[in-house]
């Protein structure tokens, strides 16, 4: 450039002269520099120039960028994203640190300008909305897609605005085809269920199945049980035939203090409370363990859980009627055969009506074919040398006021029919017309009533041992209405979090939601029933029967109890309901403990820490 003389001058920097001979130099654009020569160049990516005329372009501020001749930065750079894409440049630029924020965990913020809705997460992982930062590794499931890197996301929301693909593919936004909600757990056909083993969509299994493989749970739990009564009664037999009664009575009381029964409900009760970490108190337990746990899966007492997948079958208010009324099906079936099995045995008895029973202290007389008029010989074996009563060795009668009439009767009973009497029974009135005779009928009659209290002993001891065992599993199914998982979804507002129901995620915990309403008067219904009545229902048997277990005296209902204290020292034999209801609180109700925030605070652990300790 020349300045009115002939020698050509330069350029200072920030101005340029496209062609020589020119009398002023012109000024470089914004976004870009000179040194004073023939052109400007523009900014390089990460440096800005605002003015025109600059002489060198400005590195952008921390933690800002700019792209190629910017004039502005109002980009984020290389490891943080921009929270919100609404905001004007100048803004940007003038507070950096608050619009720009450092790339989360797990996250991808390779590349400039990385927006929050656009950011990148590797596959595994995924976020309740593009709203928020919180990443959630999928660890159930292996169908959680990620974003692939930043661009990526970007490309895919343009194919989408674009229509070249189906409205349908943001149902599982985040997730592979087939899978959506939260943690990519819930699958899009109604067909079929998330299945943990698996790791993804499986299809619902035949409702023939779900009969056949709860038939053989039933059966199985009764075999076992049926099993070890009838071993232990053998056992007891041939001790009292090799070592004597006061023996067997000794190694009866010593099985009785470290046999079977407490063993297992120490495993039934560690399983049961143990399997609650991962869904109550959020804690992600080592693969290893859980493989090791899935091995007494049976312990769980589950049987809706153990036959037939929850999603596969129906709403969450037909779960909860199912999760709650299965055990009383149960026990009406055991209580049909029980009574099935008692009227065989009393149908044996009216047909072996014939011949006599004697026993000491009072005479016996026949009402059968006339032969039976002799006694016993004194020692309880009458009914086996007359006949008698199908199912009765010997009838002892026994004349408590000394008039000469028997009062009461003691009664061996050989219940298996092979010679050797199983237990030994008081009846309370033999010569029930005060003639001083006692009859076959009688004692026929005096074993009917017999047989029908023995029944209902057998059937509140088989609704104990339900209540028991299952208690725990149907409450925290009853609680499944109440059990919530909460994600963040917005990074703008810590308190916006949106909660699922875990076993329904199509239902949102919030009081604004239909289906969430609707599951309240099931919920409350079977919380009284269940968590409330059972536990009172046999605390009040034990309250009952208290003086009678003090005392060590073994009444028809005590019996029917003795799996509740058996195990215990007199004085604490209602310890059993103080153990269950400790269980109960940690299976269970300690959902009521942030039930807002779901299962990923520590205030539950804790508080049940404490109630354990």
């Amino acid at each position: 450039a020349t300045t009115g003389s002939s020698k050509p001058t330069p350029c200072s920097p920030g101005t340029f002269a496209a062609t020589e001979g020119l009398s002023e130099c012109d000024s470089c654009a914004p976004g870009s520099s000179g040194a004073g020569g023939a052109f400007c160049s523009k900014c390089a990516a990460g440096t800005y120039a605002a003015n025109p005329g600059q002489g060198e372009c400005i590195p952008c501020p921390h933690p800002l960028s700019s792209r190629g001749g910017g004039v502005t930065c109002s980009i984020c750079k290389t490891g943080y994203y921009l929270q919100d894409v609404s905001a004007l440049p100048v803004v940007i630029f003038e507070s950096p640190t608050e619009h720009c924020k450092p790339c989360p965990p797990n996250a991808d913020c390779s590349s400039p300008n990385t927006t929050l809705e656009a950011l990148g997460f590797p596959r595994g992982y995924w976020r309740a909305s593009n709203q928020t930062t919180e990443l959630h590794k999928c660890v159930a499931s292996e169908h959680c897609s990620g974003s692939g890197s930043a661009a990526n996301v970007e490309r895919s929301r343009r194919r989408l605005e674009s229509g070249d693909v189906g409205s349908d593919a943001l149902a599982g936004a985040g997730c592979d085809a087939g899978h959506t909600g939260p943690l990519c757990e819930w699958c899009v056909s109604d067909e079929q269920h998330f299945s943990r083993k698996e790791r993804g969509c499986a299809d619902c299994p035949t409702v023939g199945r779900f009969g056949i493989l709860a038939a053989a749970l039933v059966a199985l739990a009764g075999t076992i049980f049926l099993s070890y009564q009838a071993v232990s009664r053998i056992a007891v037999k041939a001790l009292r035939r090799i070592f004597g009664p006061a023996v067997a009575i000794r190694l009866s009381q010593l099985e009785a203090r470290v046999g079977f029964q407490p063993k297992l409900k120490i495993v039934v009760s560690f399983y049961q409370v143990a399997t609650t970490l991962g869904p109550v108190y959020g804690a992600r337990l080592h693969e290893d363990f859980r493989d090791w746990m899935s091995v007494l899966e049976f312990f769980s007492f589950d049987l809706l859980g153990l036959t037939y997948p929850d999603a596969c079958i129906g709403s969450m208010s037909h779960r909860l009627l199912l999760a709650a009324l299965w055990p009383f099906a149960v026990i009406l079936l055991g209580s049909a055969a029980i009574a099935a099995h008692a009227l065989t045995v009393g149908l044996s008895l009216r047909k072996s009506g014939s011949g006599r029973a004697g026993g000491a202290g009072g005479r016996v007389s026949d009402e059968g074919d006339g032969e039976g008029d002799g006694g016993g010989d004194g020692e309880g074996d009458g009914g086996r040398d007359g006949g008698g009563m199908s199912g009765t060795r010997g009838v002892v009668a026994v004349d408590a006021d000394g008039d000469g009439i028997p009062d009461r009767g003691v009664v061996a009973v050989d219940m298996d029919g092979d010679g050797t009497p199983d237990h030994i029974e008081d009846v309370d009135v033999i010569d029930t017309d005060g003639d001083g005779v006692v009859s076959v009928s009688e004692l026929n009659h005096l074993r009917w009533r017999e047989l029908v209290r023995g029944t209902q002993s057998r059937i509140l001891y088989l609704a104990i041992l339900v209540a028991y065992f299952v208690l725990p599993s149907v409450s925290r199914s009853i609680f499944k209405a109440r059990m919530c998982e909460s994600f963040g979804i917005s990074v703008f507002d810590a308190t916006a979090r949106r909660s699922y129901l875990v076993a329904d995620l199509e239902v949102l915990c919030r009081s604004d939601d239909e289906m969430y309403r609707g599951l309240d008067a099931y919920f409350w219904a079977f919380f009284v029933l269940w968590p409330v009545l059972v536990p009172l229902v046999l605390l009040g048997l034990l309250l009952w029967i208290r003086r009678d277990v003090r005392a060590l005296r073994v009444t028809r209902l005590s019996r029917a109890c003795r799996f509740l204290w058996r195990d215990y020292n007199a004085r604490f034999h209602y310890w059993e309901l103080a153990d269950m209801y400790r269980k109960l609180f940690l299976a269970s109700l300690v959902l009521f403990i942030q039930t807002d925030d779901g299962s990923s605070k520590l205030l539950r652990l804790i508080v049940a820490s404490v109630v354990s300790a």
